[in-house]
């Protein structure tokens, strides 16, 4: 995916259309150029496009934006977040990986690190592991294709079976009491096995995940020991539960 269809998909996550017109005015090239571009989106099914404009597809929750629209929304936060996340991870750890967009990448920064044993949910992380020397375990279940992750009772007991020391874990919303909550049932059902085995939990979310709140919580404050994140901070609310449990805070863009 070049520059310009990434610019696309960010101005289509906060405005929902565009013009072809005013896109290559903005970038600076022929609409030809902008045709192509939005035509190999257009591929992927993460737009689409009538009389001279481009819009998102569909109407939708977050937890169903197609993975490859949502990768890209908040790319360079993510990117240290992960890159910070990667620093917790130790020779001979047992981690688990949430699936998600951030938890993806953290999955990239940590393929050449000494081997671990990673257990994960999310099949584009498995991919971003296929060469690393870790040990790999993907969960089986139900394959939700715009996650590109696997869900249900298959995947769950296979994390009720395991023990890992670490779990970094995403989020689709936190409400005001830091409870983190997921659009899908059957997707909470498989964070919610992840953090209960784990001995450490290790939330990684950009600012804007503590400003929207859903409707399945699968944590709560009480069982998170670490959160990545980025300015600007947290509302008030959520540093008095941060505050109150004694959570680790860390910001993943100071000194960068």
């Amino acid at each position: 995916m070049n520059s310009r269809e990434k610019y696309i998909l960010q101005i289509l996550q906060q405005r929902g259309s565009v013009s072809l017109a005013e896109l290559s005015n903005t970038l600076g090239v022929s609409l030809v150029t902008i045709r192509k571009d939005v035509s190999h989106l257009e591929g992927q099914e993460l737009v689409a496009r009538q009389h001279g404009k481009v819009s998102l597809p569909f109407q939708y929750e977050s937890s169903q934006i197609p993975f490859g629209l949502r990768e890209v929304v908040n790319e360079p936060e993510k990117r240290l977040i992960a890159k910070a996340a990667a620093r917790l991870v130790q020779p001979g750890d047992a981690i688990a990986l949430d699936s998600g967009t951030t938890t993806a990448m953290i999955a990239e920064e940590i393929k050449s690190l000494p081997p671990v044993s990673i257990v994960t949910n999310s099949i584009r992380a498995a991919m971003a592991l296929e060469q690393s020397q870790h040990a790999v375990f993907l969960a089986g279940g139900q394959m939700l294709g715009r996650s590109l992750c696997t869900v249900g009772p298959e995947a769950e007991k296979l994390f009720y079976s395991l023990r890992p020391n670490k779990v970094f874990v995403g989020t689709t919303g936190i409400s005001g009491d830091l409870s983190l909550t997921a659009s899908l049932s059957n997707e909470a059902g498989v964070k919610r096995a992840m953090i209960q085995v784990a001995s450490q939990v290790i939330l990684v979310t950009s600012h804007e995940g503590f400003c929207r709140n859903r409707m399945f919580i699968f944590c709560d404050a009480s069982q998170i020991d670490c959160i990545i994140t980025t300015h600007p901070e947290p509302p008030e609310s959520i540093l008095e539960q941060i505050a109150a449990h004694n959570i680790q805070l860390v910001y993943a863009d100071d000194g960068r």
